[in-house]
């Protein structure tokens, strides 16, 4: 795999080399300018037929790494021919320039050229060993150059960046830039990637009617019971004072016990405490009077179904997932 690199490097030092100061700076420019293309165009090219039926439809990564292998060195050697046509070969003579010169600038296409090669590298391995994981649970020691071409990777991720509309598009600069760890790149069997982040966690749906760890543990019996599912208002309503009094509606799943009835209660965000009682109801709905609320602003709110005799509570045997309303007050 290194010798992938040390090759590119080999070949722009020579373009350098025999060229002139201007066919310098144009590799230097082209070069930049086939990194922003091929990164800019990466998630359509990847996201093609060609590419699903090649690598296949579920390995999203693999196919963003070979796409962008694919299309850097399309769009370079493009460029390349293009400028050649247009400008011709140069006329210039290099064989009157000093030696000191000419290495000047066979330095600088040298390390344009490591910087393509080590994006060139690292998008195979990604390719190569997306999925793969090390035999061994500890993290693999990072040998120097593995750590260089990481860095360099890295460097020209950030000078591409900008002209992304979306780098998070680009799936394989997730793994290059954050989590790119190789240990060797000799045996295949050695090579580990890191994953890109952590799982994300999903959101919980304010309108689901799941009911939480906590609750399951507080009322396992019960829960297997009742289900209540909240149907008006919605979660994040937004209620003036016009608009005070609000029929609250729920659907149960199932049959309320006789010593058993429903209760609204009322947080404030964050709170933890009912902060008004509405009293109990046995239908699958109440009017409640918002002015009845301490002052207006965020509150939660959630349905209860309560054990009790003659309006004494007992215990609580069904908590629903709360819903947030702003009350203008």
């Amino acid at each position: 795999m290194q010798m992938l690199l040390i090759i590119v490097l080999i070949i722009f030092f020579v373009l350098g080399w025999r060229g002139t100061w201007r066919r310098v700076i144009i590799i230097s420019l082209f070069s930049y300018a086939a990194l922003i293309i091929a990164a800019q165009h990466n998630a359509t090219i990847s996201g093609t037929g060609l590419m699903q039926s090649v690598v296949g439809e579920s390995e999203a990564l693999r196919r963003s790494a070979l796409a962008f292998v694919i299309s850097l060195v399309i769009v370079f050697i493009g460029l390349h021919v293009l400028f050649t046509i247009v400008w011709g070969e140069d006329s210039q003579s290099t064989s009157e320039e000093s030696g000191l010169v000419r290495a000047a600038k066979g330095i600088v296409t040298g390390i344009v050229g490591w910087v393509l090669g080590a994006m060139l590298l690292s998008s195979i391995i990604v390719f190569l060993t997306e999925g793969s994981s090390s035999s061994s649970p500890e993290e693999p020691e990072i040998s120097s150059s593995t750590n260089i071409i990481r860095e360099t990777s890295e460097i020209a991720i950030k000078l591409v960046e900008p002209w992304v509309p979306s780098s998070r598009s680009v799936q394989v600069f997730d793994v290059l830039g954050e989590d790119f760890v190789l240990e060797s790149f000799a045996p295949l069997e050695q090579i580990r990637i890191l994953p890109t982040s952590e799982p994300t966690d999903i959101p919980p749906d304010p309108t689901a009617t799941t009911p939480s760890q906590e609750e399951e543990n507080l009322f396992p019996a019960q829960r297997e019971t009742y289900t209540v599912a909240i149907i008006y208002p919605e979660s994040g309503a937004y209620i003036s004072r016009g608009e005070a009094e609000q029929k609250f509606s729920w659907n149960l799943d199932g049959q309320l016990a006789e010593n058993h009835s429903f209760e609204i209660r009322f947080y404030k965000v964050d709170g933890t405490e009912p902060v008004q009682n509405f009293g109990w109801v046995k239908e699958n709905s109440q009017l409640i009077n918002l002015n009845l609320l301490n002052s207006g602003g965020d509150y939660e709110w959630n349905i209860v179904i309560v054990q009790g005799t003659d309006g004494v509570w007992e215990e609580d045997v069904y908590k629903s997932p709360h819903r947030t309303l702003k009350w203008e007050g």
